[in-house]
């Protein structure tokens, strides 16, 4: 089964939505089919042209997408999923936004010592 977002939908989510969403990813951290679902709604939600995709880099969705691959590195569903998902943010942002959320995501874990 593939999630698709309406347009009307995905265009009404702030960036608190967002967020709460990805939240689950660093609730549920160790349950596949958990950051499988929740990677599957930001997928669908960057499919849609009038989603923002900015929200995704502004509310740290860059780490969360990374952090859940790195975490279900043996279960290629998940990170097949966040690949894309991470490859149509690249695609939808253009440029700064992805960039300074890929540099947050490494400062926090390079001074932090964690993954």
């Amino acid at each position: 089964a593939r999630l698709a977002a309406c347009d009307a939908f995905a265009a009404s989510l702030g960036a608190k939505a967002v967020q709460e969403l990805l939240r689950w990813t660093t609730i549920f951290r160790d349950d596949a089919s958990v950051q499988r679902g929740a990677i599957e709604a930001v997928a669908s939600l960057l499919q849609s042209a009038s989603f923002d995709a900015k929200l995704v880099a502004a509310v740290d969705g860059v780490e969360a997408l990374v952090l859940a691959a790195a975490r279900h590195a043996d279960n290629s569903a998940v990170v097949s999923l966040a690949e894309g998902a991470v490859l149509a943010l690249a695609k939808r942002c253009k440029g700064r936004p992805l960039y300074a959320a890929l540099a947050a995501t490494l400062q926090r874990h390079v001074s932090s010592g964690s993954a």
